[in-house]
């Protein structure tokens, strides 16, 4: 039997460009030397005795066919023909590349198979019928068909890469040499099954075929080659994408572009707002942009942990409850995000080993690596699937134990995506010395560490309360080994939502547009949204104070009333003064604390501790006609506050507090009698209440419905709303036979709500009921609005 010559090399991932009869093909550059071996996991056999190939593929005038074929992973790429020769069944042996003109074919010496003339390689298969491999004709076979779906019979100019019928119907797409990623030359094209790509057969889409947005769109896998990209450390650019071990069912073609934040030095340095800056001007750039925090606690999620610790719970539209980086999310982006967007390592082990129980992993010995480094990852690009970009903020600091499986995930990262695909921002703090020097050590010795796992950094920005020096900037650069325009400054500002507005100064969003390849795709600056711009730096007309009657001494507690309340302050061009009022501090002084306030806000809370002086603040806002908002468990103490001092039920309380109270006005929720578990088990996520018409609450929404997240499991006992409906006191929001919202006929503004509306509130799109109530403290304070800001 006739079979191809004998030496064969590997075209390398770093390739150039090669024009040939018009179309941008891609040549090898530098041919790798490897040893046999087997990738069982692709389906692909490497053949023996691979030898440097430069000369007998690259050096034949830049003309090549080279056949790309990986069919067990529907992996389109640059295959060289060593896997050319496994596809064909060939292992042990070699195969030349089919040339695309005769020429090339004649100088190559292709053993007992020779042609004077290749017309896309039918004549090869003609030719020798019965003599050649039947892989190797299956081979040949696929490569006429690509030619000819794009119209190139006869004469052959141009071999395309021969992924043949079968894979043009899984694909459905024939796209022209250079149409793919820059990555490997003839191209990869991965996750096509999930996106259209431009193709040049005959009935398929020309275009990206995304979802409609009046935005231009990250460049797809299919454009050509533009730029040589860019060199590292003077040698040839490389890329990234490795072939990885896989044996848990992870998939490493979701997602596309993506951002990795890490932190150094110390916590709290401003990781999450420094991402989410940089996730609103890519926005603003026209990019579909999402985010996901990794949280390195034990814990599931959030839910059962005390806001001393980590500040507020934030819950989600699915009910997530979750860390408040993801509030910030989803106020810089405008976004509604899941608990998919929150990776912790509860969740993670609870999945890994669920999964080792039911025999998933087949027997095999559950690691770290792969197993728990490969849920992470899964998590991560799942979460990404469908977007543009995904910034990932890793909690916790550099050096953590508790945060290296998420690092090696990382790392591993770094080998699936292609350079141009994945960047790495880290995070550090610059200190001051006492003669005000910026001290750059702590930011050297955090980048050391994150190097000694394997991460180098692409991006380092700077905390200190000024911009960085120019001169430290460069000290940074050389002692941090990356480009001196890769450092910037990340100063203190007065207002977290001016840090976009510093970043954009700074330039960030270009850089990251330059290295991530989508610069081009972007729009122009005149075109960019400024609509973040407009509303955070508009002049305040007045100012008013607002009294916060909580029992956690922390901003970060409720931290998304202070913003809810900030929007509310936008949209009216008004300062909001919140005045902290510690409700255990004040049962018998909660007159002198309140008196100077013009509006009262009662949060959502647990426990008993502060119950006492939060109910004092409800009476005093009633009686002294001080406009009230309660939220959750303020709702539910207005409820308490009411039975006791206007209907007369003496000892009325909430059973959550006082089991034993003779008026439980407020009870537990009938599903929740059976619960054993705490965590995630309370009413959570966005529900739908109906709304009274005529009411405040329905003056507030302008609408007789609403959609709010909750989180309580407590509810107004139904056997009590009878006698609590009376003296003023309203129920206008219904989920059902659940009173949802609470409202006063005898008072100028009084509203209490079940569910927590400050969750939804952003800074174009403020809450209804804060807006409301800030209409009703400005009126009591005395201070007209500005322009109202709207969307």
């Amino acid at each position: 039997m006739g079979v191809l010559d004998a030496e064969v090399a590997e075209a390398a991932d770093a390739l150039h460009g090669h024009e040939v009869a018009g179309a941008r093909v891609a040549v090898p550059q530098r041919v790798e030397r490897r040893d046999a071996r087997t990738e069982e996991r692709r389906g692909v056999h490497r053949v023996e005795s691979v030898r440097d190939g430069r000369e007998r593929l690259a050096g034949r005038d830049g003309v090549l066919g080279v056949a790309a074929v990986e069919v067990e992973t529907r992996h389109v790429g640059v295959l060289a023909v060593d896997e050319v020769a496994a596809a064909a069944g060939l292992a042990g042996e070699t195969v030349a590349a089919v040339p695309a003109d005769a020429d090339a074919l004649a100088r190559l010496p292709l053993g007992d198979v020779r042609a004077d003339r290749v017309d896309v390689a039918d004549d090869l298969v003609a030719g020798h019928a019965g003599e050649l491999d039947a892989g190797v004709e299956t081979l040949l076979r696929d490569l006429v068909a690509v030619a000819d779906a794009a119209g190139l019979d006869g004469d052959a100019d141009l071999v395309r890469g021969g992924f043949g019928d079968r894979l043009l119907r899984d694909f459905e797409v024939g796209a022209r040499l250079g149409d793919f990623d820059r990555a490997h030359g003839l191209g990869h094209m991965r996750g096509i099954e999930r996106r259209a790509v431009s193709s040049a057969v005959p009935g398929t889409t020309n275009r990206l075929s995304l979802d409609a947005r009046p935005t231009k769109r990250v460049r797809s896998a299919c454009q050509p080659v533009t730029s040589p990209g860019r060199l590292r450390n003077r040698f040839h650019r490389f890329v990234r994408r490795r072939s990885m071990p896989q044996e848990t069912g992870y998939d490493p073609d979701l997602g596309n572009k993506f951002v990795f934040v890490t932190g150094g030095v110390m916590s709290g340095l401003g990781k999450g707002i420094t991402a989410a800056s940089l996730g609103r001007l890519l926005t603003n750039a026209g990019f579909d942009v999402t985010a996901v925090k990794v949280d390195p606690y034990l814990n599931v999620d959030a839910g059962t942990m005390n806001p001393y610790q980590h500040g507020e719970v934030y819950v989600l539209k699915d009910g997530g409850e979750v860390d408040l980086d993801l509030g910030n999310y989803e106020r810089f982006l405008d976004v509604d995000m899941t608990s998919d967007h929150n990776v912790t390592t509860g969740k993670v082990y609870q999945e890994v080993i669920e999964r080792e129980r039911a025999g998933d992993y087949l027997g095999k010995t559950v690691q770290v690596i792969p197993h728990v480094t490969d849920d992470i990852k899964r998590r991560i690009r799942e979460a990404a699937e469908g977007t543009d970009v995904c910034i990932v903020e890793i909690g916790g600091t550099v050096g953590d134990i508790e945060g290296m499986p998420y690092l090696e995930a990382l790392r591993q990262f770094s080998h699936e995506q292609d350079e141009e695909d994945l960047l790495f921002t880290h995070v550090t703090l610059v200190p001051n010395s006492k003669n005000g020097e910026q001290k750059t050590k702590p930011t050297q010795h955090s980048v050391k560490e994150l190097r000694s796992i394997g991460l180098q950094p692409d991006i380092l920005v700077g905390r200190n309360p000024e911009r960085l020096d120019p001169d430290v900037k460069e000290k940074i650069a050389l002692f941090c080994d990356v480009d001196t325009e890769a450092v910037f400054s990340n100063p203190d500002v007065d207002d977290i939502y001016h840090v976009p507005l510093v970043l954009e100064e700074e330039g960030l969003d270009e850089y990251v547009m330059e290295r991530l390849a989508i610069a081009d795709d972007a729009l122009v600056p005149d075109e960019r949204s400024t609509e973040w711009r407009d509303i955070v730096t508009r002049d305040a007309a007045g100012e008013v104070d607002v009294a916060l009657v909580g029992k956690y001494a922390l901003e970060d507690a409720y931290i998304s009333i202070h913003e809810a309340l900030k929007h509310a302050g936008l949209q009216k061009q008004v300062d909001v003064n919140v005045e902290w009022v510690d409700a255990d501090e004040m049962a018998d002084e909660h007159e002198e604390r309140l008196r100077n306030a013009d509006g009262v806000v009662v949060p959502g809370g647990f426990g008993a501790r502060g119950t006492r002086g939060k109910i004092d603040a409800v009476r005093y806002a009633r009686e002294h006609d001080v406009p009230f908002l309660g939220l959750c468990l303020g709702f539910q103490l207005a409820v308490v506050e009411h039975a006791r001092n206007v209907v007369g039920l003496e000892g009325a309380h909430s059973a959550e507090i006082e089991q034993g109270t003779p008026h439980p006005v407020i009870d537990l929720l009938p599903e929740q009698y059976d619960l054993e578990d705490l965590g995630g088990t309370m009413r959570l996520g966005a529900h739908v209440t109906e709304i009274d018409e005529g009411t405040l609450a329905a003056d507030v929404y302008g609408d007789t419905e609403c959609t709010e997240r909750h989180r309580h499991r407590y509810e107004v006992n139904p056997e009590y709303i009878e006698r609590l409906t009376a003296d003023g006191l309203t129920f206008s929001g219904h989920a059902g036979n659940r009173m949802e919202i609470v409202e006063r006929e005898d008072h100028p503004f009084f509203l209490g709500t079940q569910f927590h509306p400050e969750f939804r509130s952003r800074p174009s799109r403020a809450s209804p009921p804060f807006v409301g109530f800030l209409d009703a403290v400005m009126e009591r304070a005395d201070v007209d609005a500005g322009s109202e800001v709207t969307k």
